[in-house]
């Protein structure tokens, strides 16, 4: 048995675990294995038990299997990177105390500053030039206290000149909130989130995170975490506003009637009525969450917002990040511990992205690894662990390196980082709260239960929250016995479907491959702007293909969900009776070389298939589509443009 298993491996043992194999024995069951190049889905007769040495929680329908960070199909694509230290800032600084001054004032002999203001998402101004030091005039030799969060100065030294930006989070009053008194055990909620770090890349980058997380005992790391749709904004949507995007109103770029995301009932709005000063920055201002292929806000979200920081000063942390890619997060570190430092005495509540160095290399992350040990010691050091939520999460993992074909790669994917790191008090004050959250650890959970939680938060320790498909991470959810239906997570993103091998010259293995190609090419061709730009893709290679179901724990019990949300699924009870299958392939396509991976729905009684949302593009299209990319962003993974660009 052991040789079908080799990449999967069992964390947690239970205390009756031999008593719950027994009482297994006679169940219809299912269980994954992986090979070094596949993975295996069997099904056992009634009279066999189930392998269950590889998942989190042995007694859930929905298991989620635990994968091995060094597992075979990750070696060949594992790096070891190493980077200088940032050198930033480096003639001009800002003090802890918002004092702008010159650092060498041997070398410089002029410096002047002005203010970068906001017009809006994608433009800023700057305010009249004010000189503060010339080594030939003493009286301009003076240190500027700051009045506004982000400063561009202009440097002379050594015969030429170069501009150095900064940001610093000035106090200002913010609409009346200095006057709202703060609440018992109200916490600071931090996010730090870094794009594209699985649960198994944390594990193989951030060693150092990870020994000082386990050795805190108020620290809980999410074993059984699944993304709910594709994509960065999926994940954000879900944590942030606790829905589908396609349920909210429409904000896409290149439809006529889309609104900026302003609209959507972010969570942050409910904090910021409750006293909090809130902050959001992403370091990618270009490929960002609501900027890539949504309109982005067209007025600024949050009491803090950098995105202008970012744009304005991109071309200097460009250079910056030349000598050293390292820049871009601590500069954003830098700023949120000042920023928790001026608003000591107020709740805060800040979202930090960490895109630039990890969006398109995972293994950068190994890059963060000591500043983010930095950061929790600075917490420690100042006492602000002792009222903060610390969130270290990664949106999703791995999803277009060549290690996303593989299977575990795909697995990978959607099982994303996710921890919480609360004050040191809070499991002796509230242990049942504590012990829920740590049970829950082992189950399927989504951005979903991240939404509630923070929505418990609010009026905790009473949970007054109900979500369609969140719950509070504080309660305990093993009785609910959660599917991936159940919340929020569609069956191309569940981790925990089965998996039925096919041959890749099955003729249905082919027809949907086909299905799915020709719904890429219909939603290229029925926009005008776009059809005679983009070349119309063909089946070029199928490389892998298989059925996915739920599994046997899900279809047993599918006559217990109380809401009838999988009725649509046809599965009924314990024979398993499908009205439909669901295929999914892994093929390429030409001209463009694009590899994709996709489901499509075979309806039994009609022999056809239907290809809905779902559709990953698992390698780097570059520039394929830079005729459409600016009104079309969202059609970027599936446009080869006929006239490419020189390389």
């Amino acid at each position: 048995m052991k040789a079908f298993i080799p990449c999967l491996r069992l964390r947690h043992r239970f205390t009756m675990f031999t008593g719950f194999v027994i009482g297994v024995l006679f169940v219809s069951v299912t269980f994954i294995t992986l090979s070094s190049n596949k993975l295996v889905i069997q099904i056992t007769s009634n009279s066999k038990k189930e392998d269950l040495s590889k998942f989190h929680d042995l007694r859930q329908k929905c298991k989620v299997p635990t994968l091995d960070p060094y597992h075979p199909e990750v070696k060949p694509f594992m790096r070891t990177y190493m980077a200088a230290t940032c050198d930033y800032p480096k003639l001009t600084e800002v003090t802890d105390d918002g004092i702008l001054q010159v650092r060498d004032k041997n070398a410089v002999t002029h410096a002047k500053y002005c203010y970068m203001q906001r017009v809006n998402d994608n433009s800023q101004k700057f305010t009249p030039w004010v000189v503060f030091y010339d080594k030939n005039d003493p009286k301009q030799n003076k240190e500027v206290k700051l009045t506004e969060d982000f400063v561009k100065v202009s440097i002379t030294a050594g015969g030429s000149t170069q501009d150095e930006f900064h940001m610093y989070p000035v106090r200002k009053d913010t609409r009346g909130k200095e006057q709202l008194p703060p609440k018992a055990d109200q916490l600071n909620i931090v996010f730090i989130m870094i794009d594209s770090v699985s649960h198994s890349t944390a594990e193989r980058y951030l060693k150092k995170t990870l020994k000082k997380m386990k050795e805190s005992p108020s620290t809980v790391i999410m074993n059984g975490h699944t993304i709910v749709g594709d994509g960065t904004t999926a994940q954000i949507c879900a944590i942030f506003v606790g829905e589908l995007e396609n349920k909210l109103p429409e904000a896409r770029k290149g439809y006529g009637k889309g609104d900026f995301v302003n609209r959507w009932p972010f969570i942050w709005k409910d904090f910021q009525k409750s006293g909090y000063i809130t902050q959001y920055s992403e370091d990618s201002p270009y490929d960002n969450t609501f900027n890539y292929r949504l309109r982005g806000f067209n007025e600024p979200p949050t009491d803090k917002y950098m995105r202008n920081f970012w744009a304005g000063a991109g071309s200097y942390i460009g250079q910056l990040n030349k000598k050293s890619i390292k820049c871009s997060h601590q500069i954003n570190f830098r700023y949120l511990k000042r920023f928790m430092n001026n608003y000591h005495d107020k709740p805060t509540f800040s979202f930090l992205g960490s895109s630039d160095l990890t969006h398109n290399s995972s293994p950068y992350a190994q890059l963060i690894d000591d500043d983010l040990v930095d950061l929790l010691e600075h917490l420690e050091k100042t006492g602000q662990n002792e009222n903060t939520l610390l969130v270290i999460f990664g949106d999703h993992g791995d999803r277009s390196s060549g290690y996303r074909a593989t299977m575990t790669g795909k697995l990978e994917e959607r099982l994303p980082f996710m921890s919480f790191t609360l004050p040191t008090w809070f499991p002796k004050k509230y242990p049942d709260h504590f012990k829920n959250f740590q049970r829950n650890a082992n189950l399927l959970t989504s951005h979903f239960d991240v939404y509630s939680t923070l929505r418990h938060l609010m009026t905790f320790p009473e949970n007054k929250h109900k979500h369609k498909y969140g719950s509070s991470l504080f309660t305990d959810l093993s009785h609910l016995n959660r599917t991936c239906n159940q919340i929020g997570i569609l069956d191309h993103w569940c981790s925990c479907l089965d998996y039925q091998e096919l041959k890749i010259d099955d003729p249905l293995v082919r027809k949907a491959a086909e299905n799915i190609i020709s719904t890429i090419n219909g939603m290229n061709g029925k926009i005008d702007k776009v059809k005679d730009q983009c070349a119309t893709l063909k089946l070029d290679k199928i490389e892998r293909a298989g059925i996915i179901s739920p599994g046997s724990r899900v279809q047993k019990f599918d006559k217990t969900f109380k809401d009838g949300r999988c009725d649509e699924c046809g599965v009924k009870e314990k024979n398993a009776n499908y009205k439909v299958k669901n295929y999914e392939v892994v093929f390429t396509v030409s001209p463009s070389g694009g590899k994709y991976e996709a489901t499509a729905v075979l309806d039994i009684s009609k022999g056809t298939f239907t290809t809905g949302e779902g559709i990953s593009r698992i390698n780097l299209y570059k520039n394929q589509p830079h005729c459409i990319q600016k009104d079309f962003p969202y059609l970027r993974p599936y446009c080869y443009c006929n006239r490419q660009l020189d390389s």
